[in-house]
């Protein structure tokens, strides 16, 4: 009996002690109302609405289109389609029949020189409905990412050139995380929560939930790392074309995997940028294999999948 009893309790302290690392590492998120949870407000229009702890920035050029760069419209989004990442609701994005370029964005008060340490969840939704049904399946020929960024230096401009990324993300039809590192140069830094895609498409939205960000390096809570191979060789990331496009040419040991890592991608998305793989376990030396699709020029002016149907399902999350 007393074995038992001494079993009994050495278990029950693991649990409380385990149970105890994990109010820390929530506790240590620095980040107000990072489950998207609390109240939102209006942010100059009745369809912009916000985590009231969080900012917006939006990018309104350029825009050579009609349809590039728009306001998005923005709200809580409760679920279904897609179902939060946990809690109650995630933050909401959208604009149909067009593109959009925002950030949510906070600024986070921490001590200058510390090892900063942030997360969140993303989700993609672009596609055009086929005539006859109700819903379609996210795909990446919008040419839509995500990404998060630390400002070490606390600014509130996404493109400044301090800003440090994380590979950028193409989460469609799924919840991803996505993590970054920065040290901190100031008394404040920023955390933005980014989103951009390059064609129009009838749903297009981005949910974002569950942000996380931490001072202090190795004491903190280990980060969210993002969804890839355990071991895939070294890669070299290739420039971008004339057009805007990213294309890979096979060296010799790529792998599709170890492609996908190097641009930030899954196997899945570059599967889906080229139909013509017929199994991501054949490749050859010299292949071109396409990363990132072409960005928009002057013509045409309306992409032939994106057909404006009825502008009343523009604003559909």
């Amino acid at each position: 009996m007393q074995r038992r009893d001494l079993l009994l309790l050495v278990l029950t302290m693991m649990i409380c002690a385990a149970g105890a690392r994990l109010t820390q590492a929530q506790d240590a998120n620095l980040l107000r109302d990072g489950g998207m949870e609390g109240s939102y407000t209006q942010r100059g229009r009745a369809d912009l609405n916000i985590p009231a702890d969080w900012n917006i920035w939006v990018a309104e050029q350029p825009r050579t289109e009609a349809w590039m760069n728009l306001p998005p419209v923005a709200f809580p989004h409760p679920g279904p389609d897609p179902a939060p990442h946990s809690g109650a609701r995630a933050a909401n994005f959208n604009k149909g029949f067009a593109t959009f370029t925002a950030a949510l964005y906070q600024q986070v008060a921490v001590t200058p020189g510390a090892a900063i340490t942030a997360s969140a969840y993303g989700y993609l939704r672009t596609c055009d409905i086929p005539d006859g049904a109700t819903t379609c399946t996210s795909s990446p020929d919008s040419g839509a990412f995500t990404r998060i960024g630390i400002d070490p230096d606390g600014g509130t401009n996404p493109l400044d050139a301090d800003v440090v990324w994380s590979p950028n993300q193409l989460p469609h039809g799924s919840w991803t995380p996505m993590s970054v590192n920065a040290t901190a140069t100031g008394g404040t830094v920023t955390l933005f929560l980014y989103t951009s895609q390059t064609w129009p498409r009838e749903l297009n939205a981005v949910y974002w939930d569950d942000a996380y960000l931490a001072a202090g390096g190795a004491d903190g809570a280990p980060p969210i790392a993002p969804t890839a191979p355990l071991e895939v060789g070294f890669v070299q990331p290739q420039g971008q074309r004339a057009d805007g496009s990213i294309v890979h040419v096979v060296q010799s040991g790529d792998t599709i995997d170890s492609i996908a890592v190097a641009y930030g991608l899954t196997r899945e998305a570059v599967l889906t940028l080229n139909p013509d793989l017929r199994s991501a376990r054949f490749i050859q030396i010299g292949q071109e294999i396409i990363v990132q699709p072409p960005l928009p020029t002057a013509t045409p002016s309306t992409p032939p999948s994106s057909r404006p149907r009825s502008t009343a399902t523009a604003g559909r999350s």
